[in-house]
């Protein structure tokens, strides 16, 4: 499978991007990008994210953290709803801005 890489338009004057997925069996497939994502899952249960190949399970509430350029991808159940809001921080932000 290919490994793309997800070009991150930025807010006008902000150093972040925001998005928000709110729908039945969300998928992101296998990408990259610069930048520190931060997810949070508003709600739904065992939604499955793969990073860097460690497979982890989140549910309702909880936030996780995935640094710039880690490969990763994003799926849920096709048979129950999900909502996650995230934010995507420029790497130029801080300097001091990275996970590792």
């Amino acid at each position: 499978m290919p490994i793309a890489y997800e070009e991150i338009d930025n807010l006008a004057r902000l150093p972040f991007k925001f998005f928000k997925r709110s729908n039945y069996a969300p998928k992101a497939p296998t990408h990259w990008h610069t930048g520190i994502e931060i997810d949070y899952l508003v709600s739904g249960e065992d939604f499955k994210v793969v990073i860097a190949g460690q497979t982890h399970h989140y549910n309702s509430g909880d936030i996780w953290a995935i640094d710039s350029s880690q490969i990763h991808a994003a799926t849920g159940h096709k048979d129950r709803y999900y909502y996650v809001m995230g934010l995507i921080i420029d790497n130029n932000f801080s300097p001091i801005a990275r996970i590792n």
